[in-house]
């Protein structure tokens, strides 16, 4: 009778190790889910469409991302959103996010996915193929950067003074061309091909935004995090 007694104990013993270690499992799982979000161009198509997102640059993440075994949803929203997001939250995966060198040392590099080409835009009404680089930073223009993007980066890099760069924040790049369109802010650094289809797709915003001088900085956008766990840098092949 008592061997039996101390039978069970055992057992019961046994299997509240046993569940015991399977929440610990699970919760390490939980630790090192890896979450992939989007505030590119391509999330602002599938947002406006309705429909999943796609693109070149989402084809390039899904395509390593199997390549490690993993299938994760891919998660679309405003970019300040999703980069803040990226900053202050382990395990989250952003795209595409431009390499510059404020950013060098700040982020994990993971994949690199495209380039993105910089042209300095203008609105129509500043006749900005009739001014010098030295004009048009001269402080007498003002130019439009949605906040936390390389655009601002850009426009820095070009010459516009601090004090002379209208940082937005919570929107997004063809709300950025609206306000340019509209002459809130005489300049942009944005790829032409993008601000073309926004304009194509707006009546009223035709003709309002030309390309100056040809001016085109190129960069490589990429797949990247901000801080990622031990267990997430194994599931990607991470050193």
């Amino acid at each position: 009778m008592l061997l039996s007694y101390f039978k069970a104990i055992s057992q019961i013993v046994l299997i509240a190790f046993l569940s015991f270690q399977s929440y610990r499992l699970d919760a390490q799982e939980a630790t090192h889910a890896i979450r992939v979000v989007s505030g590119g161009y391509e999330a602002i198509e599938a947002d406006r469409t309705q429909k999943p997102i796609a693109g070149p640059r989402t084809d390039a993440v899904k395509s390593f991302l199997k390549s490690k075994g993993l299938d994760l949803d891919i998660e679309t929203m405003l970019w300040s959103r999703a980069y803040n997001l990226t900053e202050n939250t382990e395990d989250v995966l952003i795209y595409p996010l431009t390499r510059t060198t404020p950013r060098e040392d700040q982020f994990i590099w993971i994949k690199k996915i495209d380039e993105h080409r910089f042209n300095l835009l203008g609105h129509v009404g500043a006749n900005p193929n009739q001014l010098s680089k030295a004009e048009i930073t001269s402080g007498k223009y003002f130019a439009v950067c949605e906040t936390n993007t390389s655009n601002c980066q850009m426009l820095l890099e070009f010459g516009f003074k601090e004090e002379n760069i209208f940082r937005v924040s919570g929107i997004e790049v063809d709300r950025v061309v609206q306000l340019l369109a509209e002459g809130r802010a005489s300049f942009m650094m944005e790829n032409w091909g993008i601000v073309k289809r926004i304009m194509d797709r707006s009546p009223e915003l035709q003709g309002m935004i030309v390309r100056v001088h040809d001016i085109e900085v190129v960069q490589g956008d990429y797949l990247a995090a901000k801080q990622l766990s031990v267990g997430a840098k194994e599931k990607l092949d991470l050193e």
